[in-house]
């Protein structure tokens, strides 16, 4: 879950040969030297957020510089970040790096922050950069707003004074994402109507879709059950697709020890079977999911042959979540088998 860091030369830092986005992309190529040492150009430009043509060109400089040794293969190309000279000026988190939103020259002010442990002023911190008093409190401004910096700004006569640390938003909201998925797991342990199933059904799903409003425990117009004059539910619903899932737990099929009246389970397969046929007259393709159909794979399957739109890369968007939501899946599968 904690994003990699790479620590940056100081002579990286100090030239003036170097745009900002080379700089930055020597951390990703450096990131990257151990870990995938082939890169795709695709990938590249996705991960730093740079078209081709000045990919190419921040690719050129590095190499000109002495920074990069790099080869073309095709659509491929093995690279290796050097390190000149210096000595460490500071660590960026990966996280950092690749994200779109904060402009190269702030990961680099960012970086020079981290070594300012007492406090700083504009005058501290253009000594350090280079860079005007305008363009720092834009900077400044930006990573405060998106969480990278927390801290407190006062006055110092005239001038301002930053007491802030360096944080990164993305690891926080990482860890809240599998905090809130043990604490939703323990809840469906305990709550009668819904189950570890379903809601793993529902996490994958949502990882799944591409860009669409999915609803739990959705209800249209004319699902009603005529013997009770209740309404039904869907477990998940794609309106824009008229497509709704239903997560079948084994007491759909069976008595178990959680549902052992007979009865009950003679009504929970009718209203399984009204639904089907409301399914159909209603226009909705009605997916039915069993415990063997939790990964991704299949899931992703039935989903296609619905006709829903779906993420390239499902494991792209929350690596953390893909990983623990196929272990749990796994575990779940085996114990209903």
């Amino acid at each position: 879950m904690d994003s990699p860091k790479v620590t940056v030369p100081d002579a990286l830092v100090r030239t003036r040969k170097l745009p900002a986005m080379a700089k930055v992309l020597w951390c990703f190529f450096r990131l990257m030297d151990a870990k995938k040492p082939v890169l795709s150009f695709k990938e590249v430009r996705e991960a730093v957020g740079v078209a081709q043509n000045s990919l190419l060109k921040y690719i050129g400089v590095l190499v000109d510089t002495g920074w990069l040794r790099y080869t073309r293969r095709r659509n491929q190309f093995a690279c290796k970040a050097i390190w000149k000279r210096g000595r460490p000026a500071f660590r960026l988190p990966m996280d950092l790096v690749c994200d779109p939103e904060v402009p190269a020259e702030a990961k680099l002010v960012l970086g020079t922050i981290t070594k300012l442990t007492d406090g700083f002023n504009y005058e501290d911190l253009q000594r350090r950069t280079g860079y005007s008093q305008e363009t720092l409190f834009k900077y400044l401004d930006l990573l405060l707003r998106l969480g990278w910096l927390r801290g407190s700004v006062s006055r110092q006569g005239r001038k301002k004074y930053y007491r802030v640390t360096a944080r990164n938003p993305h690891q926080e909201r990482r860890k809240q994402d599998v905090e809130l998925f043990h604490r939703s797991m323990a809840l469906a342990r305990k709550r009668l109507g819904y189950s570890v199933g379903q809601l793993l059904l529902g996490y994958k799903v949502s990882l799944l879709i591409h860009e669409s409003i999915l609803i739990e425990n959705g209800h249209l117009w004319g699902l009603v059950n005529h013997r009770t004059g209740g309404r039904l539910l869907y477990d998940l619903l794609l309106p824009e697709y008229r497509v709704a899932i239903e997560f079948q737990g084994p007491q759909h099929d069976r008595p178990t020890a959680l549902y052992p009246d007979e009865a009950e389970f003679r009504a929970q397969q009718a209203r399984d079977a009204l639904k089907r046929t409301l399914s159909t007259k209603l226009g909705i393709r009605l997916i039915e999911v069993k415990a063997e159909d939790l990964s991704f794979p299949r899931l992703a399957d039935l989903l296609r042959a619905a006709g829903v739109p779906l993420k390239a890369d499902p494991r792209a968007a929350a690596p953390h979540l893909y990983t623990l939501l196929e272990q749990e899946a796994a575990l779940y599968r085996a114990a209903a088998g």
